[in-house]
C-alpha cells in the first residue's frame, strides 16, 4: 500500500494488488479467469456449431442442445459480468 499527499493537500492511497491476486481494478484473478474460461467455452461452442451447419448436419436435436448450452453459457457470462459491477444507488 503507498499513500501519499497530493497537490490539494489530501491524502491518497494506491494498492499494490500484484501479490494478493488482484488485478489493477480490485476484481480478483480467479474471477478473471472464470469469465475467460466461460468465454472460451462459447465461442468453442459457437465454432462447433457453425461447423455442423456448415456440414449439413442432419441431427437437429444435436444442434437444438448446443444452442442451448450457448445460451446457459451466454447467461452464466451476463451474470458474472453484472456481479463484476458494483452497485451503486443513486
Amino acid at each position: 500500500m503507498l499513500i501519499f499527499l497530493t497537490d490539494r493537500g489530501m491524502f491518497s492511497v494506491l494498492f499494490d494488488f500484484a501479490g494478493c491476486g488482484m488485478d489493477k481494478n480490485g476484481h480478483s484473478l480467479e474471477f478473471n479467469v472464470r469469465i475467460d474460461s466461460v468465454r472460451a467455452a462459447h465461442r468453442a461452442l459457437d465454432d462447433r456449431i457453425a461447423q455442423l451447419i456448415a456440414e449439413g448436419c442432419a441431427d437437429q436435436i444435436m444442434l437444438q442442445r448446443l444452442k442451448r448450452q450457448k445460451l446457459v453459457l451466454r447467461d452464466r457470462l451476463t451474470q458474472l459480468l453484472n456481479d463484476r459491477l458494483p452497485d451503486i444507488i443513486a
